[in-house]
């Protein structure tokens, strides 16, 4: 089970459906929709497994997005062998 309680999704799952919600243009209720429809071989999904709903794709998205900005605005080191070489 995730925190919250609700089961845990896969993230390689999440990511192919913001994959496919960039390239179609799609919202989450849109992705949602498409998911029953026409993803589900892609997301290697049965007609009996859970589709994931259009708040789950949006959590999704919004961790990842935090986990890039975590990664890009840390702190870069100065230390001297990070210099440059100048030119004579």
């Amino acid at each position: 089970m995730a925190k919250g309680g609700g089961p845990s999704y896969d993230p390689v799952m999440m990511f192919k459906i913001i994959v496919l919600q960039t390239l179609y243009g799609l919202s989450d209720d849109q992705a949602e929709f498409q998911i029953k429809v026409s993803f589900m071989r892609f997301l290697g999904l049965g007609l009996g497994d859970r589709v994931r709903n259009a708040k789950t794709i949006w959590l999704f998205r919004e961790h990842l997005t935090q986990a890039a900005r975590s990664t890009t605005c840390s702190p870069v080191s100065t230390s001297t062998s990070a210099r440059p070489a100048t030119s004579r």
